[in-house]
């Protein structure tokens, strides 16, 4: 790619190649190649080569992480979904399925809405329930209406967390 890029006389960026060493030994990479101009024409080319072994260790050891996080959200036996801030979802676990009658792949990208409908009816009448998270009710538990893929409605208790991310 560098030769070709040096050819071409353009720019060239990669961020994941396997470089060697004389020992045979090899290693990730990244890098960049960039046309010399002098006077208006290509003069040859720099090159910056950044070994990128520990920032592909860190990426592997997060993804290990992920996956245990994920196994272990899915082997509970309580419905998990999480939504982010325009109230779409972002995970919904095994149970959720069960519960909601949906595989976690068409719940993925929906709105809460879908699943927690905001006007739930009760023997009472109707009501507006609130999925607003309050700094009083983190971590309380609270009585909501579910909705299952059949349109089913059903009582279901709920603990609402607040989890910042990127």
């Amino acid at each position: 790619p560098i030769a070709k890029s040096y050819q071409e006389q353009r720019e060239l960026h990669i961020s994941d190649e396997m470089f060697c060493r004389k020992n045979g030994t090899c290693f990730p990479v990244e890098y960049w190649s960039h046309p010399m101009l002098h006077e208006g024409r290509f003069n040859g080319a720099v090159a910056t080569f950044f070994d990128i072994s520990d920032r592909k260790k860190m990426q592997k050891a997060v993804r290990r992480g992920e996956i245990r996080i994920a196994g272990l959200i899915d082997a509970v036996n309580d419905g998990v979904m999480t939504f982010d801030a325009d109230e779409q979802i972002v995970l919904f676990n095994r149970a959720a399925e069960r519960l909601f009658g949906v595989s976690a792949q068409q719940a993925m990208g929906c709105q809460v809405e879908r699943f927690i409908p905001r006007i739930a009816r009760e023997a009472n009448g109707a009501r507006q329930q609130e999925l607003r998270l309050h700094n009083s009710e983190i971590g309380r538990v609270r009585e909501l209406f579910g909705r299952r893929a059949d349109g089913h409605e059903f009582p279901l208790e709920a603990s609402l967390s607040r989890l910042q991310t990127e």
